[in-house]
């Protein structure tokens, strides 16, 4: 996989960046999903799970989607890569 990205300082400031970023933004929305949900729903065991469930989605939604958004070279890497190994392609 390595090899179909480009190299040198400057792909690797921008991937560094991205990811920080979208970590960033993602981290707001599901914090809140997490702290707020629990006690939305019972306040018990099962609030804090689906609370961790809901807000573990919604980041990764949020994230995925900004590198959708930002066309990401590693996110398409990633896709395809992920289409390879697809019980439907193994074979």
């Amino acid at each position: 996989m390595q090899d179909q990205l480009p190299s040198g300082p400057n792909h690797l400031a921008g991937t560094l960046f991205k990811a920080i970023g979208a970590s960033t933004v993602m981290v707001i929305p599901a914090y809140a999903v997490a702290a707020n949900l629990p006690e939305a729903i019972d306040g018990g065991q099962l609030g804090h799970v689906l609370g961790l469930l809901v807000a573990a989605s919604l980041g990764l939604a949020v994230y995925v989607g900004l590198h959708r958004i930002w066309r990401s070279e590693e996110l398409a890497l990633l896709s395809r890569s992920w289409s390879k190994i697809r019980p439907g392609n193994l074979g």
